[in-house]
């Protein structure tokens, strides 16, 4: 069971990393590690100290229970970026954008 979680991990790992447009050396920048010990991470060879598994997460904006649990969704990853990109924004623009997806859920309705 726990090669399961470690496998799942590794391939939420790199697929995360992919989505994000980050190569394996500027993640190993970011996370502060080394490029040999990320490839093995990648590659399901190690399992990561709870301290990077932490510091994935944060740097991923992925939470732990999705990068070792579930199925890394292309489409639940882009929405939350999407999201977190508008999140500061105020009102009135929010509201825009709200009408605005409204107007093409209404469209593709129509279709």
């Amino acid at each position: 069971m726990y090669k399961n979680y470690i496998n799942n991990f590794s391939k939420n790992l790199k697929t995360r990393r992919k989505q994000l447009g980050f190569t394996q050396e500027k993640l190993c920048e970011k996370l502060d590690i080394s490029y040999s010990h990320y490839v093995k991470l990648e590659n399901g060879i190690n399992a990561p100290s709870f301290e990077t598994l932490i510091n994935i997460s944060n740097v991923l904006n992925i939470s732990i229970d999705s990068l070792i649990f579930k199925s890394v969704d292309n489409n639940d990853i882009k929405l939350d970026n999407l999201f977190s990109k508008v999140s500061d924004y105020d009102e009135e623009k929010l509201k825009i954008i709200k009408e605005f997806i409204n107007f093409l859920l209404e469209t593709k309705d129509k279709s």
